[in-house]
């Protein structure tokens, strides 16, 4: 029998062409609905994808998972969370692994979370607007 480990699937995803198919086409449309189904063009969303990517790996999260929890983090808090305290403070402690630093997001504050909601730019999804 053949048997396929997570990690050969994460790393068939180790592209940037399958990480954006897979996000947009698999993981948004039952996770995402209100952006997959927004007024947003494709390539908008394929370039706000590849920009929580490079933001992720900004932090050190490099790993498939990892991504997919940030950008995931970017659409539903807003793309310039990690800004926030909280969020912020999560993400510059040192870690032995990328799964205790996205542990560590999931593990902020409900006020600190409202308070990126609050705070959300969404410039941050075309950081080159920014000025």
């Amino acid at each position: 029998m053949l048997k396929i480990r997570q990690s050969q699937i994460y790393q068939m995803m180790d592209d940037d062409e399958s990480l954006v198919n897979w996000y947009l086409n698999v993981f948004m449309p039952e996770h995402l609905p209100a952006y997959y189904y927004s007024p947003i063009q494709e390539e908008s969303r394929k370039e706000m994808v590849l920009q929580g990517k490079k933001y992720a790996a900004q932090f050190g999260l490099t790993e498939f998972p990892s991504i997919v929890h940030f950008v995931t983090m970017m659409f539903n808090l807003g793309p310039n969370f990690f800004m926030f305290p909280g969020f912020k403070e999560a993400l510059a402690k040192k870690s032995s692994s990328e799964e205790e630093v996205i542990d560590r997001l999931y593990a902020v504050s409900a006020a600190d979370a409202e308070r990126a909601l609050d705070g959300t730019d969404e410039r941050y999804w075309w950081p080159e607007t920014i000025r």
